[in-house]
Order: structure tokens, then sequence, then C-alpha cells
């Protein structure tokens, strides 16, 4: 199949990217920057700039769309955010349509919903995303399912905490892996409570291919299923690299203490068979790689 991954040289995008090339796939990888994955042609190109992508729609056209792409600043009144989340996704959109794409994915993520209010979370939770970039990201949702209304096999996959190979740095899940690597301490802020489900992207990449095959419409949750405190990440670093890293309290106050993250992906299991397979000690071993 031929397919047009968005946001490929990004954590995400290049984990799809590269998978689907494994598997035998046709990809074009399209990014605002040079990439190392192995795709048979490599774009640069603002997705927000039309004429851009007027002309990659005069390449030779893919069967499916995979929309990483994304700004992931959080700041209120930065630009970016809506031209390329907004302006950007309807433009990977008009392609699918120029092209006649009969497959188009949208990365989203579970965070749009703001804090969950009902455990565990699943895709019918009311949203109300905190930030302008959760806002963006609903607004695509949303264009999403227009496309779905008009025929095509289009879905939205929220994503929780994405982690694994080529993590960027100043993530806790890297920082803690990357210095229980190298010996250094471990910083906790509040009592670490605060408990995430931190999903690898490699199974993020098996479920965007099982979406792909079976050609699945609407809404799931990619997770994988556990929810891990920070203090716990931080002792299963220490413990998963055998590492001499002693964990300390910041004495920083965490406003997420307490909030909880267990996210259901029954709907994706009954659609596509979506199954988490890698291990949250696997992660943090591909994790702890710079």
């Amino acid at each position: 199949m031929r397919i047009l991954v968005s946001g490929a040289s990004g954590h995400v995008g290049g984990a799809l990217a590269t998978h689907l090339v494994e598997k035998g796939h046709d990809v074009l990888g399209l990014s605002r920057r040079p990439q190392a994955t192995p795709t048979r042609a490599d774009v640069v190109a603002d997705i927000s700039d039309r004429q851009a992508v007027e002309t990659i729609s005069r390449s030779t056209p893919c069967e499916a769309i995979v929309h990483a792409a994304a700004s992931l600043d959080k700041q209120l009144h930065t630009p970016s955010v809506s031209l390329v989340n907004c302006l950007g996704t309807q433009n990977m959109l008009w392609l699918s349509s120029r092209w006649g794409c009969n497959r188009f994915i949208f990365i989203s993520g579970v965070t749009v919903i703001g804090r969950p209010s009902d455990l565990p979370v699943t895709e019918e939770h009311s949203v109300r995303p905190e930030s302008a970039y959760l806002a963006s990201k609903l607004y695509g949702e949303h264009l999403t399912e227009l496309t779905r209304l008009a025929g095509t096999a289009a879905v939205t996959l929220r994503l929780t905490s994405p982690v694994g190979p080529r993590m960027p740095d100043g993530r806790i899940f890297s920082v803690f892996a990357r210095r229980a690597a190298a010996g250094e301490p471990l910083m906790v802020a509040g009592h670490g409570t605060r408990a995430q489900d931190f999903v690898d992207v490699r199974d993020v990449a098996d479920g965007v291919e099982a979406c792909l095959e079976r050609r699945a419409t609407g809404i799931f949750n990619l997770a994988a299923g556990l929810a891990t405190s920070n203090l716990e990440l931080a002792q299963a670093c220490v413990d998963v690299l055998d590492s001499s890293s002693k964990i300390q309290f910041s004495g920083t106050p965490d406003a997420d203490e307490g909030v909880r993250w267990e996210v259901s992906v029954e709907r994706a299991r009954k659609a596509f068979g979506f199954e988490p397979r890698r291990s949250l000690a696997e992660s943090i071993e591909a994790a702890a790689v710079a």
C-alpha cells in the first residue's frame, strides 16, 4: 500500500513510518525537516502552506494518509498551534480528497478530555481540552469525523503518553530512563502519585497498521492499559536498568498530584485486534538510549 505519513521526523510519526516500511509498504515521509526514516521519498514541507501541499498532490497518489504531524507548543497565543494543527489538518484532508484516498488516520491524544472524571477512560468520556494545543487536536478530530461521514474510512486514534525508541529529551519518561542509565539522581515532584498510561510507539505502530488493514472508522484509544505513577516509574527505571541512581523528592508541588489515567482499549481491541505487547521494562530500555 502507498501511504503518506506526516510528521515522519517526529517521535510518533517516525516510528509509524519505520514500521510501515518494515512491513513492506511504500511510504512517503512528510515533515518540516529532513528525516532519518527509510521512506521511499523525503518530502520537506510546511503542511499549513496550501501551495506546498498542492505541489505534493501532483506527485504519485497515495492510497492512505496517516497524519501525525503537529505543533506541540502549549502556549495559548502561539500561531503555529492553529496554523499547523488546524489549517495543516485541513490541508491533509484536502490532499486525501484530491488523491481519492480510501483511508485516513488522524493521530490525536486522550488528554483532549481534560482531566479524567470517570475511570477507566473510554471514547465516550466528555471532552474539555485544557490548552490551545488540545483544542486544536479536538478540532482535527471533528474534521476527521466529517470526513468519515462523507464516506472515507477515517479514524482518530487517541494516544496516551507515547514512549519507547527515539524519545525526545525533556519528558519525564526519557529523563528518568536516561538519568537512571547514567546513575544520576531521579527527582520526583510532589508525592509522585500522578499516574500516566505509557504506551510504546511500537504498539501504536501495530495499531495503525491494523487500522489500515481493517479499514476501521471512528475514534479509538490506544494505550498500554496500565497506570504508572511517577514514583513507580522512577523505581522501575532503577530496577530495569540495574541503576545506582537514588530517588529523591524535589519539594516542588505537582499540579496533577493524584490524577490517574486508567484508559480502556476495549473498543480498539474489538474493532481491529489492538493488543499492547511491549512491557514497561521494554519501553524503559528503549528510551534509555538518547
